[in-house]
């Protein structure tokens, strides 16, 4: 075989290797980009006590971070201090160590009757 055809052929297999390298590897690092994580996961709860750090269900406690971002009825993003209590809402969390969830995105979906703004007392351990 000639030269020329053995480096075209070689070229032509080195775009399709890199092609395909793209293809695979692309929309992994657009989705790392973008802070996301296949072990995400969402789901809706009623939020029943918050403090500063973290928010309560009847089953489970989503720690709070810098990352979070919370929204209230009408899409506009609030903080942990105006996320009235109790609520529905969709949680977008993922684990952290040692069984704790990492809430990244609350989206209030209905505000109960007597709902407030307050933080919740800690109760005693």
């Amino acid at each position: 075989m000639p030269k020329m055809i053995k480096e075209c052929l070689i070229k032509a297999l080195l775009l399709s290797l890199i092609w395909e390298a793209c293809l695979f590897i692309g929309p992994r690092a657009i989705s790392a980009e973008k802070g996301t994580n296949v072990s995400e996961k969402s789901s809706i709860v009623v939020i029943q006590r918050k403090d500063k750090y973290a928010i309560m269900t009847s089953e489970q406690r989503f720690f709070i971070t810098e990352r979070t971002k919370i929204f209230d009825l009408g899409g506009k993003e609030i903080t942990i201090r105006d996320l009235p209590v109790p609520c529905k809402a969709q949680i977008q969390d993922q684990p952290l160590s040692n069984n704790y969830q990492e809430a990244l995105k609350i989206t209030i979906r209905e505000v109960s009757l007597g709902a407030s703004t307050d933080l919740s007392t800690p109760v005693p351990e």
